[in-house]
């Protein structure tokens, strides 16, 4: 059974406008990086749906495996289930 997608429609305080620069940089807003307790280094992954950016903050354990997954892919291997599950925990 496929799992429905989230919708989530946004209230005012949870819309800020960010800006792209020359660079492709953006800086998220103080406040939420706050409520989501993202620091200096943390990792996030960058995920299109359609014509939006999705930014998920990875855990230690999530970020190996991707890290191995992509390895892995990038050499012609197989991906294992560890990190296939991880992969799965992105989407």
């Amino acid at each position: 059974m496929m799992a429905k997608a989230q919708t989530h429609k946004a209230n005012i305080q949870d819309i800020e406008i960010v800006r792209v620069s020359e660079k492709g940089q953006i800086t998220l807003p103080v406040s939420f990086r706050r409520s989501k307790d993202l620091g200096k280094g943390d990792y996030l992954a960058v995920l299109v749906r359609g014509d939006e950016l999705v930014l998920r903050k990875l855990s230690e354990p999530i970020l190996e495996a991707w890290q191995e997954a992509r390895k892995a892919y990038s050499e012609g291997k197989t991906v294992s289930w560890k990190e296939s599950r991880a992969l799965k925990d992105l989407d």
